[in-house]
């Protein structure tokens, strides 16, 4: 039979038919004694005067959980981490004169409290010494460290100090340096370092402080990457070779920057150690192309510093890649496409590949030409797609190039072109405007930043382009283009005039001087629009007499606008730098109120405001100039990509839909999503462009959303995104059951519980989480056995774990905090002065 020191009994016995041997020994019983302490010092019956002491211990305890001491058998509890430490002092002045009971303690996580006991002396009248510095295990080079100290007593007689207790050397007063021969004679290592007090009784009591000292230099060389050497946008590793007997720290600097401390994991005292890392991709990142210094530093703690320093090159460009086929926004049918690049780059083009779904799958091809994948494009949904091709160099730098392309689905776009004609510059002196070309331009940036016209589907014809052939040759080429779905919008800027109270025209720059026939007159502008293929035309023209063309031109799909009647002049001043009906049918964009209140701009709308600013303006001017139109547009024409009269409401168990679409473009999508939560969350979605009033989805919907079970709507969500020149979205929500500020349908899409304003109960809302930095669904995020809210409230990091600092310095880490309840953070959390 054996018992361990754990308190485990094993026996040795006959285990079968050979009788006993000595390898048959087994476990019999099993005990979890107390955690076993010895207590190295203070030693029994050592005398101290008033100041406080160190104490040493030696725990035997696998599990050790908490250690504490007590004093005389009070109930106050010092806790304390590690085997050493400092009795409390105010601790210490309560004890009296003679013998004290030093009582420590320690438990297991099991439970099991274990203890030791020492007595010692105390003796109020002894004289006392206390070295403040040098502190115990800092390093010192060839220059011995100055000293302070504290003591005190009564009829002091002398004081001295000795290293590793050779020579005493006195000293008066509380600080001063360390004797240079007595140091030099010290080899470099640990240094005992012991200062003595005596008084004129006898008494005398020391401290003893043990210290290094390295006289050595740390040497350190760069073994990679090696000098000049070429990098691109990824960051560099490196190599180390250095040699230093007491490792302080390693660390680097990029161009003089921010230091990187360098981990090291062992070191060979005064020998050869080799190191090796990467550099920071971030320091990296902020290094401009070209020379890059780094430099190494090593010192040893006793301060001696040395640095290894290189440069190295950084070409951080990536490849320039252009999109020779397919163009920007073509439509492509069911069958793959082939596809030609053209890519500038100095260095090798590494690898090349492209996506059709942002980078989710990737599909790489050598070369400049090629097919896309016919399976790929058969799972690419209809619509809208990002077609984006990559390229990396040798040195790892990436770029890339991205167009959109649509794929032929059953709602074909609904496309906006636009012809722009503006002519201030005729031929000769004598017939020049000032600002048509300005009306013309912009007129045309209008179109495309506020309308969402295409750039590639406006074309801009100022002064000389302005010709009457160039004007109908862009009538033909808009014909080409069009179907019967899309919105025709023409602008013109310029003379205008009458040939009698039937017959009026518009000055294309051949027309001038004399030239009637290059005029176009109403009869023809009437017939061009007649060929365009498309049924919505909307016509501006800004020219005297513009007023004229209306009785001619008007037809049914049609919207036409004239600056001023068929008699009137049409003005334009220096002081608006602009035609003036021009000027407030822009301005009109921005001012113009919504009269009728569905939520729309509507031309109507802008025309009133339009014809009213103007009219009042020239009025001013002493001119009469009235602005007239012609509304052939079932409903109200709106040129906006725009929701009209949206209209959601939950019933019961239904939501009940009404709204109108306007404008123009590629309706990506339109969904409605349903939630409830007042028996359990069930959401359902609906693509509403399956109900599309339309080829092009453009139009008025209405319908009823029913929900299975009969579970009542609680919330919804109503998103169309229309893709022109670009992306808009329109968006409305409602339904916020638990008012945490975050809706139902946003809360159940992200896994959140729309019931609970704190669905991970870590002490922080939902809201706050979704919109900060921690995890809404992850009560702990760092993974530091402490809750996100007890973290962010007493300004910890939930990103880092800090489950073992000791942020306010009480001695108790701060996962101890947080399971005590205490204030990480305030070492003092009941305001009672006791820490």
């Amino acid at each position: 039979m054996k018992l361990d020191f754990l308190g485990n009994i094993y026996i040795t016995g006959e285990t079968n038919s050979l009788g006993p041997t000595n390898g048959d020994v087994f476990l019999l019983k099993y005990e979890n004694i107390d955690p076993q302490i010895e207590i190295i010092t203070p030693i029994p019956n050592q005398v101290y005067g008033n100041a406080t002491f160190v104490f040493n211990l030696t725990f035997i305890e696998p599990n050790l959980g908490f250690t504490w001491y007590t004093l005389n058998g009070k109930s106050t509890k010092f806790f304390f981490t590690g085997n050493t430490g400092v009795i409390d002092q105010t601790a210490w002045d309560a004890c009296g004169n003679g013998t004290v009971s030093l009582k420590f303690y320690a438990n297991d996580t099991l439970g099991n409290v274990g203890h030791a006991e020492v007595l010692i002396q105390k003796e109020n009248n002894l004289p006392y010494i206390n070295i403040l510095s040098p502190t115990a295990e800092s390093f010192h080079a060839s220059i011995p460290p100055d000293f302070f100290i504290a003591f005190n007593g009564n009829d002091i007689n002398s004081t001295w100090y000795s290293l590793n207790n050779g020579q005493s050397h006195f000293f008066s007063g509380s600080s001063g340096s360390i004797n240079q021969i007595a140091w030099d004679n010290c080899l470099d290592g640990k240094i005992v370092l012991n200062f003595y007090i005596n008084d004129s009784s006898g008494w005398y009591m020391f401290d003893q402080v043990i210290i290094n000292k390295d006289t050595s230099s740390p040497e350190i060389s760069i073994l990679f990457p090696i000098p000049n050497q070429l990098y691109g946008i990824k960051t560099v590793d490196f190599s180390l070779n250095f040699t230093v007997i007491y490792l302080d720290s390693i660390w680097y600097r990029l161009n003089e920057g921010e230091s990187y401390f360098v981990p090291i994991t062992n070191n060979n005292n005064n020998s050869n150690n080799n190191s090796s890392g990467t550099i920071n991709q971030a320091a990296w990142d902020l290094c401009e192309n070209g020379t890059v210094s780094i430099k190494f530093y090593i010192n040893n703690s006793a301060g001696s510093l040395v640095y290894d320093e290189i440069n190295i090159r950084k070409d951080n460009i990536g490849p320039e890649i252009l999109i020779l086929h397919p163009q920007e926004y073509n439509v492509i049918g069911t069958t793959a496409f082939n596809f030609s690049l053209m890519i500038n780059e100095p260095n090798i083009v590494d690898t090349s590949w492209y996506t059709l779904d942002g980078g989710i799958n990737n599909y790489s091809f050598s070369g400049l030409n090629g097919l896309i994948n016919q399976s790929v494009w058969n799972a690419t949904n209809n619509g809208v797609v990002h077609l984006r091709f990559y390229a990396n160099d040798s040195l790892g730098n990436l770029a890339f190039k991205e167009i959109i392309i649509y794929k032929d689905f059953d709602l074909i776009p609904k496309r906006a072109y636009a012809i722009i004609v503006g002519v201030s510059d005729y031929p000769g002196t004598t017939n020049d405007l000032m600002y048509p070309r300005a009306d013309a331009i912009t007129m045309s940036t209008m179109l495309r930043a506020k309308y969402n016209f295409l750039p590639a589907n406006i074309i801009l014809l100022t002064n000389s382009e302005a010709t009457k052939t160039a004007i109908f040759n862009a009538f033909t080429t808009i014909k080409n283009q069009m179907n019967s779905e899309d919105v025709f919008f023409f602008y013109y800027s310029g003379h205008g005039g009458e040939a009698s109270s039937s017959i009026h025209f518009i000055c294309p720059y051949d027309s001038i001087p004399s030239n009637p026939s290059k005029y176009i007159y109403d009869l023809e502008l009437d017939n061009l629009l007649n060929q365009l293929p498309n049924a919505e035309k909307i016509v501006m023209i800004d020219a005297c007499n513009s007023g004229g063309f209306i009785s001619e031109v008007q037809a049914a799909h049609r919207f036409i606008m004239a600056a001023s009647k068929a008699t009137q002049l049409s003005w334009e001043t220096s002081e608006l730098r602009h035609g003036v009906f021009t000027y407030f049918f822009v301005d009109s964009i921005f001012v113009a109120p919504d009269s009728n209140g569905d939520g729309v701009l509507s031309l109507e709308e802008q025309f009133s405001y339009a014809r009213s600013e103007t009219t009042s303006y020239m009025l001013g001017w002493g001119e009469l100039q009235q602005p007239t139109k012609y509304d052939g547009i079932p409903g109200q024409a709106v040129l906006f990509p725009s929701i009209g009269s949206l209209n959601l409401l939950p019933i019961g168990n239904e939501l009940h839909y009404s709204f109108t679409i306007y404008g123009h473009g590629i309706l990506n999508s339109l969904n409605i999503t349903v939630s409830s939560v007042f028996q359990n969350t069930s959401i359902e979605i609906i693509d509403l462009r399956l109900a599309s009033p339309s080829n092009t989805g453009f139009g008025h919907y209405s319908g009823i959303i029913q929900l299975e079970n009969g579970l009542n709507v609680s919330g919804y969500e109503f998103i169309a995104e229309i893709q022109g020149y670009n992306l808009i979205t329109f968006k409305e929500t409602f339904g916020d059951t638990d008012n945490d500020g975050l809706n139902d349908i946003l809360e159940i899409k992200n896994g959140m519980n729309p019931g609970t304003n704190d669905t991970d109960e870590d002490g922080l809302s939902d809201y706050d989480e979704y919109y900060g930095i921690t995890n809404p669904l992850i009560n702990d995020t760092d993974g530091d056995g402490i809750l996100d809210g007890y973290e962010i409230f007493n300004d910890l990091n939930p990103l880092q774990n800090d489950a073992l600092s000791d942020y306010d310095g009480d001695g108790l880490i701060n996962i101890l905090e947080y399971l005590l309840g205490s204030l990480a953070n305030n070492i003092d959390t009941d305001n009672d002065g006791i820490y």
